[in-house]
């Protein structure tokens, strides 16, 4: 019986160690319940760049439309939502204005389609692994978030990992 209690106890603690680290056991969600956001991240760039793209994907679990009006961090003077879109082979960026939620609708941020636009970095991004964002809601509410920088070998393999992670944001 003992050596079957520890033997549960030790495969609870492995399983525990595994969904951590793919990002299950360690997410947090805003506070009203209603925003999730999941996988943020930016691509690493050269320490020189002025410019960064981010990548995630926010789901509304409300039954509520929600409006994100306003996105801004203090590593960028302008932070912004863009999609790519491909016309005739031509490869074009459109900026969007408000992005609009619909009740239980999930926004997909990934390369080749609708991503984040950062501006104009200000001193001290070369060493950041992570980069801090504000999104502001047409309710007034803000919502604080942190894209994760990574380096070009570990997005293919990140891809994988984070398919099924939880929803990471916080207030």
């Amino acid at each position: 019986m003992i050596v079957f209690f520890r033997l549960s106890l030790i495969c609870l603690v492995m399983a525990l160690f595994m969904l951590s680290q793919w990002g299950f056991a360690d997410a947090e969600q805003h506070a009203n319940k209603e925003i999730f956001i999941n996988n943020a991240w930016s691509p690493a760039a050269p320490p020189v760049a002025p410019t960064r793209v981010g990548y995630f994907s926010i789901t509304n679990f409300s039954d509520k439309t929600i409006a994100i009006v306003d996105i801004t961090s203090p590593l960028f003077t302008q932070a912004s939502f863009h999609e790519t879109h491909i016309v005739d082979g031509v490869v074009s960026m459109k900026a969007l204005g408000k992005l609009v939620l619909n009740p239980k609708q999930e926004l997909i941020f990934e390369p080749g389609g609708m991503h984040l636009m950062l501006m104009n970095a200000k001193a001290g991004l070369a060493q950041a692994k992570s980069i801090p964002l504000m999104l502001g809601l047409e309710d007034g509410q803000k919502i604080n978030l942190e894209l994760l920088v990574k380096a070009p070998g570990t997005i293919a393999a990140s891809k994988m990992k984070n398919a099924g992670q939880s929803a990471h944001a916080h207030h």
